[in-house]
C-alpha cells in the first residue's frame, strides 16, 4: 500500500465528493461550515404525472449523491472525508482523483438566474432526430413523444414496409440540425 502524502498545485483543486443518498444539501453545508468551497449543481426536472394535467418540475442535484468540492491544502481531506452526509472523496484507494477545471467552469457557465443549469433543450413533437448509437444508429426519424418518464423516447422512423414507432433511450438520440 502507498501512503505517500497527498500533494496539491498551489491554488487547490476540485474533488467529486460522493454523498449518503439524498443528503447532497447537507454534505454541502457542513463542508461549507468547516471552511471548505462546494459546487453542487442543481437542476429542474420534470415529473410526469398521471393525470391530464401534466406534470410539475422540481429542483434536484443534476448529479444524484455528488456535489464538488475545491480542496485548497491537503488538511482539508480530513474534513472533507468526515463531513455528515459525505459517503467518500472519488479516487484511488490513495489519492482523491482531481476534476479538472475546465469541467467544473463548463458547468458554472450554465447555471441561470434561477441556480439551476440549463439543460439541452428538449425535444418537441416533430423535431427531426438522429440516433447515435446502438443498432438503429444513423436512422433518422421523427421525435413523436417521451415515454416513461424523462428516460426514453418515442420515434418515427421511415422504413421499406411503412412507418416505425420505437422506443428507445433518450441519450441514444440527437436533434438533427436544420440549417
Amino acid at each position: 500500500m502507498n501512503d505517500r502524502p497527498l500533494t496539491m498545485p498551489g491554488e487547490g483543486v476540485w474533488w467529486a465528493i460522493q454523498c449518503k443518498p439524498r443528503q447532497e444539501v447537507r454534505a454541502q453545508a457542513n463542508l461549507e461550515t468547516s471552511g471548505v468551497r462546494t459546487f453542487l449543481p442543481l437542476a429542474r426536472r420534470a415529473t410526469p404525472s398521471r393525470s391530464k394535467r401534466g406534470g410539475t418540475t422540481r429542483v434536484e442535484p443534476l448529479f444524484p449523491r455528488y456535489l464538488f468540492a475545491r480542496c485548497d491544502d491537503p488538511g482539508m481531506a480530513h474534513r472533507i472525508r468526515f463531513a455528515r452526509g459525505v459517503t467518500k472523496i472519488l479516487g484511488t484507494e490513495n489519492r482523491p482523483t482531481p476534476v479538472d477545471d475546465a469541467i467544473i467552469d463548463v458547468i458554472q457557465q450554465r447555471v441561470a438566474g434561477d441556480g439551476c443549469v440549463l439543460l439541452a433543450p428538449a425535444l418537441r413533437h416533430g423535431d427531426s432526430i438522429r440516433i447515435v448509437a446502438g443498432p438503429l444508429k444513423d436512422l433518422v426519424g421523427v421525435f413523436d413523444a417521451s415515454v416513461a418518464g424523462v428516460d426514453r423516447v418515442r420515434l418515427l422512423l421511415t422504413a421499406l414496409h411503412g412507418p416505425w414507432r420505437v422506443v428507445v433511450d433518450d441519450a441514444l438520440v440527437e436533434r438533427v440540425s436544420t440549417g
